[in-house]
């Protein structure tokens, strides 16, 4: 979670963890006073969310506390921090903040924080404190304090010059990269940390892109990438889109672009960015993601994500599908005879043999022992009906092994249709199939096919 290097021991680190648990876990205001300056200065995501001093800094947070008292989780990620000063640090990280809405289920919040620490009293206090969303439609000007170096910069002697951006090439929590505003982004500039980022030397770099930004960036992402740029140039100077990039050894790492167009010394127009890795928070987002249209038990799909991934294949041109809607017979006397573990794997092994007959097909469990399957680019409707008894036979047999002196089957309710439909109308045709099959007896097959 800490950047390279770094580990959770680190004081100024602690110190930030100690100011979040206080301000969003326990919503203690004095416990998290404790840990700023008394010239505290700071700025938020809101408009007017802006303190000079504890004074005000303690009324911000007390009507934050007051507005919404309940606690909230946080998380922090791609943390780094440097020493910019005998006893003084900068820190950069991004924030993951969530919490329960009532009637809506738990939210997400994500933002950047840059932040000043300085020794006192033998222990680190914020002195400065700048959060910020990434965000294209973001308020001119948001990163003053860049701005603001920019147009010192100009004062300064060459010398000066040339420590200052050593600096903020240092402190920059990622890789700076430009390329020439022409087809596939001809390399203009890259720095140590983007190379290292990606595993390269320059001259590899080089090599294995034949300098052109465009041919590390994943295929499937650059026409997003290409499309994003042009539409904000033409409304400013700047950019800001989420990628992955190649790395040397052919994986991919999910990055954060920000980027501005400038003029080069020889006139040509140009972009250079600051990328940062932001791998970690998709790998997280997706895991959650995932577990969102995932039944626990059996690893499939549950009923949210096969509504969600079968509405999307029904909307695709295909030549045909089969869709099948069924449950476990006697599925009640299995928990009562065996109990409710032995049930566990019976709903387990008739997932597995839904993966196992329909590979090419979206399989779920709807809930209870209730199972759904959409198979597309289906052949014909015989091929569709010999899978589907192959698979109640081969569930047959396995739980005739799992539960001793049990014989039962599946029923099954299925249509085989060559346009598309909603999930839902699928689901209300095949239920009165299976409610056929339930009815006259069980352990039976109905496939009606569709005009």
């Amino acid at each position: 979670m800490l950047g390279t290097n770094l580990s959770t021991s680190s004081p100024v680190y602690q110190s930030l963890c100690a100011f979040f648990d206080a301000y969003l876990v326990r919503r203690d205001l004095d416990a998290a006073l404790a840990q700023v300056t008394e010239d505290i200065y700071s700025l938020g995501t809101g408009v007017h969310e802006e303190a000079h001093g504890r004074a005000e800094f303690a009324a911000l947070l007390q009507e934050e506390l007051h507005s919404e008292p309940n606690p909230n989780h946080y998380q922090i990620h791609s943390y780094w921090e440097k020493e910019v000063a005998p006893g003084i640090y900068s820190c950069l990280c991004q924030i993951e903040v969530s919490a329960e809405v009532p009637g809506e289920g738990r939210a997400y919040f994500s933002t950047r924080l840059t932040a000043g620490f300085r020794a006192e009293e033998g222990k680190y206090r914020a002195f400065s404190l700048h959060m910020s969303c990434a965000n294209p439609i973001q308020q001119e000007r948001e990163f003053f304090p860049l701005h603001y170096a920019a147009q010192e910069l100009k004062k300064m002697n060459a010398d000066s010059q040339s420590k200052l951006a050593e600096l903020f090439n240092e402190i920059v929590p990622g890789g700076i990269m430009g390329g020439y505003l022409e087809p596939d982004f001809p390399l203009y500039i890259i720095n140590d940390h983007a190379l290292d980022m990606l595993g390269y030397t320059y001259l590899e770099f080089c090599a294995d892109t034949e300098e052109k930004i465009a041919n590390t960036i994943h295929p499937d992402d650059l026409p997003g990438v290409i499309r994003a740029i042009a539409d904000s140039f033409a409304a400013s100077d700047k950019y800001d889109v989420e990628y992955r990039l190649r790395k040397k050894d052919g994986s991919y790492l999910w990055v954060h672009d920000v980027g501005r167009k400038i003029v080069t010394e020889e006139g040509r127009p140009a972009i250079i960015s600051v990328l940062v890795d932001i791998s970690e928070r998709v790998a997280y987002q997706t895991l959650l993601k995932d577990n969102s249209i995932r039944d626990f038990l059996t690893g499939i799909y549950n009923r949210r994500g096969a509504e969600e991934c079968m509405s999307a294949l029904l909307t695709a041109e295909r030549a045909s599908y089969g869709f099948l809607l069924l449950d476990l017979d006697d599925f009640k006397q299995i928990n009562d005879r065996f109990g409710h573990a032995t049930g566990d794997r019976v709903l387990q092994m008739a997932a597995a043999q839904l993966r196992a007959h329909f590979p090419d097909g979206i399989c779920a469990r709807l809930g209870g022992d209730e199972f759904v399957v959409l198979v597309p680019n289906l052949s014909e409707l015989e091929v569709f009906q010999l899978r589907t008894q192959s698979l109640c036979e081969a569930y047959r047999k396995s739980l005739s092994t799992l539960c001793t002196g049990h014989q039962a089957g599946m029923s099954i309710g299925g249509l085989f249709f060559h346009q598309s439909r909603s999930f839902s109308s699928l689901y209300v045709q095949a239920d009165q199939l299976l409610y056929q099959v339930k009815h006259h007896r069980k352990d039976g097959i109905c496939i009606h096919s569709l005009p």
